[in-house]
Formats: structure tokens, sequence, C-alpha cells
């Protein structure tokens, strides 16, 4: 529920009926003072919350099914780097739309300030209201259709488009009244170009971020398993690990990945360290390294001395065998060509607004519009 600020508090005539939780209760209790409305605004934590929950499920499911311990679900599979990928690309769109609001409405008009931006629509300029998909449409005289457009107070301040159109049309009609007062309108659309701009870059940004934001992830992933396999080819030290045992580490389309986790003794310091590493897809039950793994219960390893928790699974010496430059520019042309194809396309899209945009002359607005 918003905050609301309010005046006296005058009592419902008749009785009244129960109020409904968000505007109808700021606008009747609210019948003879100012309104006062602080929210955060942009995409609701609860409605990015709901596909992370989903897909988490969806990873971890088979997984503890299989009788996998879930702290060892999430901390060792490809379920962590999954969902990591995935709460970095929903926490892009958060941060990316959130932003404070406030809305003040007295007997001057409505005062809107979102982020950086401060609009104010005057009672006597306001014409009428209307509901849009994600707010309230404030239409006012002397500005043209495709400005008003931009007049839009977002819904959260009351719940719904509903809601606050009510809570706007009830203060209109008890705060609006009477000569005119306050400053002049300044409306978002008063500019149109800048409106224009505004618009179509956030929508790019939108539809961009995502994108650069997975990129940005996978790079990072891929470039630490670059570093740690070029480290490791030039001062690892084989040695012999004990499996302690296999387990089904994530599932896909092609089947279930099976890790081991093996422990293997430092030769700097003596002590025990307890390491992970995939060793085949469960279709492969004939895999060379699964069956040695099972069979003789241990398992080829490198770990870098200096580091000794750094370590990686060294059937037929693979860890010196591979080329991590190449594997690392391979994956990344791969995933930059996907997001930047993605990319390219929804912003080829919208690159005509942005051009029309930017070569729409400023408009001209009255500095007092009559009634």
């Amino acid at each position: 529920m918003p905050n609301v600020d309010v005046g006296d508090r005058p009592s419902l005539p008749g009785g009244g009926s129960t109020p409904s939780p968000h505007c109808d209760k700021a606008a009747q209790g609210s019948a003879a003072g100012p309104i006062n409305v602080k929210k955060q605004l942009g995409v609701p934590l609860a409605a990015l919350l709901v596909p992370f929950a989903i897909a988490a499920a969806v990873q971890l499911f088979p997984l503890v099914v299989s009788g996998l311990p879930l702290t060892d679900a999430l901390l060792h599979t490809s379920t962590a780097v999954i969902l990591g990928l995935l709460a970095l690309l929903l926490a892009s769109i958060y941060a990316t739309t959130r932003s404070s609001g406030v809305l003040n409405v007295d007997r001057a008009g409505i005062d809107v300030r979102i982020g950086k931006k401060h609009y104010f629509y005057n009672w006597t300029d306001i014409e009428h209201f209307d509901e849009v998909k994600n707010g309230v449409n404030i239409s006012l005289i002397g500005r043209s259709i495709e400005q008003n457009q931009y007049n839009t107070v977002p819904a959260r301040f009351a719940g719904s488009p509903g809601e606050l159109r009510q809570l706007l049309s009830s203060a209109q009609s008890r705060l609006g009244k009477g000569p005119r007062s306050g400053p002049t309108s300044i409306a978002p659309g008063d500019n149109l170009r800048r409106a224009r701009i505004h618009s179509s870059l956030s929508t790019l940004l939108l539809v961009t971020t995502p994108m650069l934001a997975i990129f940005t992830a996978v790079l990072i992933w891929q470039a630490s398993d670059c570093l740690k396999a070029l480290d490791l080819q030039k001062r690892g030290q084989r040695t012999e690990a004990t499996v302690i045992r296999i387990y089904t580490a994530g599932c896909g389309r092609s089947g279930c990945s099976l890790d081991a986790e093996f422990s293997y003794i430092s030769a700097k310091d003596g002590l025990r360290y307890i390491g992970r590493g995939y060793l085949a897809n469960d279709r492969h039950p004939d895999d060379s390294d699964l069956a040695y793994a099972r069979s003789y219960g241990t398992a080829p390893v490198v770990y870098d001395p200096a580091r000794p928790h750094v370590v990686e699974l060294n059937f037929n010496d693979r860890v010196f065998r591979n080329h991590p430059t190449k594997v690392f520019l391979s994956i990344i042309e791969l995933v930059g060509g996907i997001c930047g194809f993605i990319t390219v396309v929804l912003a080829s899209s919208l690159l005509p607004a942005v051009v029309e945009a930017f070569r729409t002359p400023k408009s001209t607005v009255p500095s007092r519009v009559a009634k």
C-alpha cells in the first residue's frame, strides 16, 4: 500500500462502504487534504522472482530426486552457473527500470517526480484522464494528441490504472475548483523532441541490456576458466586422487552429466583437498574415464602448488593437451555472435524511431494555457 500523507479525515457520508486497499483508501481518507505518495517504480521484484523460482525448480528437481543433496546441487553443479546467469539478467532488468517516484496532489495541481524528472499539471490545464496499460494519461488543453500521450503517471502510485484514475479524478473534484493557482504546467510532451528521444532510447536500452549482461557474464566466467587452465599448464603438478563419489550434476536434452568428487594430497603442505569435475554423460555408460573412476576408485588430477585448491581432472593428460585460449575465443565468438545478432535485430527495428526522434523539432507550448 502506498505511503499516503493526509489531512483531516472526515467520516464517509452514510457510513460508506469499505474502501479498496490502494486508491480508494487514499482518495477517501484524504478527502479534505492533499495527497503525497512515495513509491519505488519499475518492474516489481516479485515479477522477477517468479521466473527465477520456476527456473530453479526445473533445474534442481531432477537432481534432488536423483538423491543429490540440495547443497551439492546448488554449490557443486552447473545449476549454480545457470541460475547465476539468470539472476544477473533479471537484476539488470530490475536495475534498468528501477527509480524512486513521488506523487503530490494539492490545490495547485498534480506534481510528479520520477527519478530526476519533475513534471507538474495545473488543474486548469487538465482536460481529462485516460487509463492506459501502465498508468493514467493526463490530457492537457492546447497540446497535440502525441504530446499528451507522454503525460503518463505510473499505475504503481496507486496499485492499478483504474485505482489511480479514481484517485486523480476524486482529487480534481475536491481540489481543482476555484481560480487558477500554482505554476504553469510542465509536461513530458511539451518538448516533443526530447520525449521522443527518451522514449526510443529507453526502449532500446531495455532490449539491449539483457543481451549485454549475458555476454558479460559468459565473458567473465570463461576468462576465469581460461586463466585457471593456463596456470595449471604453466605450473600444475600431476597426482592421483581418490574418488569419493560419482553423482549427477545436471540434466538437459542431451542427458545428465556425471561429476566426480575426489580428494588429493598437496605435496607442498601435505594437506588433503577436495575437488570436483566432469566425468561423462550418463548416456555413455561405457565412457573410458567413467569406467576408470568406477573400477579403480581413483582419477588423475592436476593441481596448482601455489593454490592447491585449484584442480582439474586430467584423464589422457588433457589439461596439458588442450588449448585454453582457443577454447575461450571460440566460446566468446559463439556467444557474442548470438547476443550480437539478437541485439542487432531488436535494435534495427527501433532504429527508425530513434532517427525520427532526433529529427523532431522542439515543440512550442504556450507559457499559459487558458480554458
